[in-house]
């Protein structure tokens, strides 16, 4: 069923932090609107996929009261079309976001509003409710134009501080051409 919000989140199996993804809920909750949440998750090469995702899985589930959706291994293509239609991407770590995160970069480039958590070693320029949404710092989450305005400026900043461009202009100031 459709729902009024959309939450798509990634990553690796054994990763998966259901603490946070609790206070997601409380969050979500207090909107008062209808959500689901999408998990796609990967294995790191030469992991096994094993009960400890299996369980964690079924914890999200009890979590969202069944309104948690395993869309198995997606490519990068079913995961940028995920990034298009859903309302925030969730990314939680062990202590904070760090900026070789690809999905959450790819997010912020696509002008997707972030709900993670972040600590003094996150890119810096990441500012709660201004780029990104800190799970840690929210007490409510925003209305829509105000998550509108924050995945625009996660695109901006990613754009023009954590992209491609910004990657090559490091590279060339240190390679020989």
């Amino acid at each position: 069923q459709d729902t009024d919000l959309k939450v798509f989140t990634f990553g690796m199996a054994h990763k998966i932090r259901v603490p946070l993804y609790k206070r997601l809920r409380d969050l979500l909750d207090a909107t008062g609107k209808s959500y689901s949440v999408y998990v796609s998750t990967a294995l790191h090469e030469n992991t096994s996929f094993d009960g400890s995702f299996v369980v964690r899985f079924e914890e999200l589930q009890s979590v969202f009261n069944g309104q948690v959706y395993f869309m198995g291994y997606l490519s990068d293509t079913a995961v940028f079309n995920q990034l298009l239609d859903c309302t925030y991407l969730a990314a939680f770590f062990e202590k904070g976001l760090r900026a070789n995160n690809t999905t959450v970069n790819a997010a912020m480039e696509q002008g997707c509003a972030v709900i993670t958590n972040l600590d003094e070693y996150s890119p810096q320029g990441l500012v709660h409710l201004k780029n990104v949404i800190d799970i840690n710092l929210c007490d409510r989450l925003p209305d829509a134009a105000q998550t509108e305005r924050i995945g625009l400026a996660a695109r901006d900043i990613a754009h023009a501080q954590y992209g491609w461009d910004q990657l090559v202009a490091q590279l060339r100031s240190v390679v020989r051409t």
